[in-house]
């Protein structure tokens, strides 16, 4: 009886709560002004047509002092997904408090 009522209330939430229930928060969610800086920084320049390297996006966070939880520059990796990723909502950015 209990698996049926945990197994129904999984998918109802799903759709109440924008899709997700379970799981390790993304960068989006956790801090939404570092991946709209990635996303700014790894956007194609309008007069050459180039992109950064994931390398030289994350040094150029680490210039404006957007580092990692533990005080270090973001993996290429990170960056990545922060590109792949949606767009953070623009209400999580007003609800952040300023650091």
């Amino acid at each position: 009886m209990a698996v049926a009522f945990v197994s129904s209330a999984s998918p109802r939430d799903r759709k109440r709560i924008d899709g997700k229930v379970e799981g390790r928060k993304s960068h989006a969610e956790k801090r939404p002004d570092v991946v709209l800086m990635v996303k700014r920084l790894y956007r194609a320049s309008p007069k050459t047509g180039e992109r950064r390297s994931f390398r030289e996006v994350i040094t150029q966070l680490a210039k404006f002092g957007f580092v990692n939880e533990r005080g270090k520059p973001y993996h290429a990796q990170s960056v990545q997904r922060m590109i792949e990723s949606t767009r953070p909502k623009i209400e999580t950015l007003k609800e952040r408090p300023a650091a």
